[in-house]
């Protein structure tokens, strides 16, 4: 069970990296000025995602 969450904590990183890299719906200017805000926010969406999909593979 932890080596699970270590991984979902790895890909949660990586995908926040790419995203704020990558990003497109937040100015540079925004992730500069508040940088927790934005990880904090991303992290959030990664999680409903994570549970979402949880939520999908136990209803099969």
């Amino acid at each position: 069970m932890k080596t699970i969450y270590a991984l979902l904590c790895l890909t949660l990183v990586q995908s926040i990296s790419c995203s704020i890299f990558m990003t497109k719906q937040h100015s540079q200017d925004d992730i500069i000025q508040h940088p927790l805000d934005y990880v904090e926010q991303q992290i959030h969406q990664q999680k409903q995602k994570l549970h979402k999909q949880t939520l999908n593979k136990r209803s099969h």
